[in-house]
């Protein structure tokens, strides 16, 4: 399900997944090549990644200081 996200992800693994892909542009600045489960990474694929964590992890916690919606 390509939108599987919006039924929420866990903090921690927007935080480690983060991580990972700061860590693959480092790399990819310092000259190293990188690679993935899915094969090669290039930089825009990682500062994507970075972001979308970035901002995944910004949502739940903006989510968790809501208001609890009525069943009404």
């Amino acid at each position: 399900d390509f939108d599987n996200w919006k039924k929420g992800i866990p903090r921690e693994a927007y935080h480690s997944s983060k991580g990972r892909h700061f860590f693959a542009d480092w790399l990819l600045e310092e000259g190293y090549e990188v690679e993935d489960n899915h094969g090669p990474v290039d930089e825009e694929e990682a500062l994507c990644g970075e972001l979308f964590n970035v901002m995944g992890k910004l949502r739940e916690i903006l989510k968790a200081k809501l208001p609890e919606k009525s069943g009404g």
